[in-house]
């Protein structure tokens, strides 16, 4: 009798346990772990800044323009101030020379074209030598580092401030009047001949993740 009782209150404590330990594991199932947490946390953030750039690219600053928007694809860090791949192509009416802009500014040149992608230098690109306007004046724009974009050899006749906008000149395939930045600094040679500008930029070029795509024929 007594091994019955000693048995049975074993089975008692051996059934509470059990109990026990299957209502803390249903009731984990329900509980985010902190480390889960912290994922989920990051995940809406992302998808929170995604929606936020893109919905900033809605307040692009060219009146009377068509322009479509895509997403920046691949950005090798090893060229990462060279060129991206964006999600766009000749089958949604990209072509060489569009222009690629943030709502602040110019970013880069589509350069090739396929089907669904395309490759854009970027103003950062040591290749980079684009038709640009100052004022009354016209020269080209040049990249001498990731930090500094020139306006080289403008004429002394030139009239320019601190602070003056500088756009896309139109006189190549790329689109007219599409800011670039402003003039930061003004330098003239020694025989005062010439004249060369430091460009403050625009547009982040280090942080892209929707763009805005525009050739000629989209402004009106």
């Amino acid at each position: 009798m007594k091994k019955i009782y000693q048995s049975g209150i074993l089975f008692f404590f051996l059934f509470c346990f059990l109990t026990f330990d299957s209502l803390i594991g249903w009731l984990n199932q329900f509980t985010i772990s902190p480390v889960g947490d912290e994922i989920l946390e990051m995940k809406y953030q992302n998808l929170l800044k995604e929606f936020e750039d893109l919905s900033a690219q809605k307040e692009i600053i060219i009146p009377k323009v068509n322009s479509q928007i895509a997403r920046v694809l691949f950005r090798d860090p090893f060229e990462f101030f060279e060129e991206i791949t964006i999600s766009k192509g000749t089958e949604e009416g990209v072509t060489p020379f569009s222009a690629i802009m943030t709502k602040e500014g110019l970013v880069g040149v589509v350069t090739s074209v396929d089907n669904h992608t395309s490759k854009v230098r970027l103003l950062t690109n040591q290749n980079t030598n684009l038709s640009v306007k100052v004022g009354d004046s016209f020269g080209i724009l040049t990249t001498n580092s990731v930090e500094e974009n020139w306006i080289r050899n403008l004429t002394k006749e030139t009239t320019v401030s601190k602070g003056d906008l500088i756009y896309t000149s139109g006189l190549t395939e790329v689109p007219e009047g599409l800011p670039i930045g402003t003039v930061e600094y003004i330098e003239n040679d020694e025989l005062g001949l010439t004249t060369s500008i430091k460009i403050k930029r625009l547009a982040d070029i280090s942080n892209l993740t929707y763009l805005h795509i525009l050739s000629k024929e989209d402004i009106s």
